[in-house]
């Protein structure tokens, strides 16, 4: 006579599928993600179809859209007319030959970039560009 019982097969839990599920959202998450360059300034930059490349090592002057507009940023720091004036003068004697790229929102009076252009041409910098969002061709308008 058998008394013994017989023996069953222990359930197993395939982890394998699961992992690749769980990489996979992973990656897609990381992916869709947005991430915000400067956070707490929104540029809204103007279209452009036409335009060329900035260098890499360059002075950037941002113009966000404001209600009184009497500053800028300038490497980091919220400045004045007067301000940036004498940072934009201590930044060319470190290097004269930079390019300044003005970064200002779409929204931004064009006389607040003329003026913004002024200054830093006033100080010495020849070579001044203009940030610009590139747009796609489309159809001519009448």
């Amino acid at each position: 006579m058998n008394f013994r019982r017989p023996r069953r097969a222990i359930p197993e839990l395939d982890m394998t599928p699961l992992i690749d599920v769980i990489f996979q959202l992973l990656l897609f998450f990381l992916i869709t993600t947005t991430f915000v360059s400067a956070p707490g300034i929104s540029i809204q930059r103007p279209k452009a179809q036409h335009s060329g490349s900035l260098q890499d090592k360059r002075l950037t002057i941002e113009i966000p859209k404001e209600e009184g507009g009497a500053t800028v940023i300038f490497e980091g720091k919220r400045l004045g007319i007067d301000a940036l004036r004498a940072a934009l003068l201590d930044a060319f004697k470190k290097s004269p030959e930079a390019q300044v790229a003005i970064d200002a929102d779409a929204q931004v009076e064009h006389r607040r970039v003329v003026e913004i252009m002024d200054v830093a041409t006033g100080v010495g910098f020849q070579r001044i560009g203009i940030v610009t969002h590139p747009s796609q061709p489309g159809p001519a308008r009448p």
